[in-house]
């Protein structure tokens, strides 16, 4: 076999060496070694420890953008139903709506206290609200009243209060605020 002639001259180098000096040697070289393996595993642990993180961090803003996109269909949608319910009523008041709701439900008599106020909302919005004070209502009457309000889809509760009445023990006050749109 043959043998290169810078192997040649190590090889005799190490045979020229006693014992002590070529484990020397070894370890050495072996704890060199092994500090290399080390060093790159430690890089490539550190590396890939990053990468992951990177990849969570990715993972959750794109779980965010699905959810925020999945807001922001559900707010158009809700826009065009409650473009398409104002167009349906045009010239809809809520005080008129109101006044002829109580004379309805015979609750003109109980009615204290009324205030309007409108507030500029979102884009070409405005909130038209109207707040009632009664006195003296039973429960069935304040839940006739509940429920023919919701029953008008244009008209939203924003405040309900009902606290025991101060006049008589069977009765109850009740506070309320509605509210609905109307395009500016």
């Amino acid at each position: 076999m043959i043998i290169p002639q810078w192997l040649k001259s190590q090889l005799e180098t190490i045979e020229s060496m006693d014992s002590k000096k070529v484990f020397n040697s070894i370890i050495i070289f072996l704890l060199a070694y092994s500090l290399l393996i080390i060093l790159y595993g430690w890089r490539y642990i550190s590396v890939t420890q990053s990468l992951k993180k990177k990849l969570h961090t990715l993972n959750d803003n794109r779980e965010l953008a699905r959810n925020l996109r999945e807001k922001m269909l559900q707010v158009q949608n809700q826009r065009t139903s409650v473009d398409q319910m104002l167009a349906q009523e045009p010239n809809f008041k809520i005080g008129g709506y109101v006044a002829s709701l109580l004379q309805k439900l015979h609750l003109i008599d109980k009615k204290r206290i009324e205030e309007t106020s409108q507030t500029d909302v979102q884009d070409n919005y405005r909130e038209t609200e109207i707040r009632l004070g009664f006195n003296d209502m039973n429960m069935k009457q304040v839940v006739e009243l509940l429920h023919a309000i919701e029953q008008k889809e244009r008209i939203y509760i924003k405040r309900l209060e009902i606290e025991r009445s101060k006049k008589q023990i069977s009765s109850i006050d009740v506070q309320v605020t509605l509210a609905t749109l109307i395009q500016s």
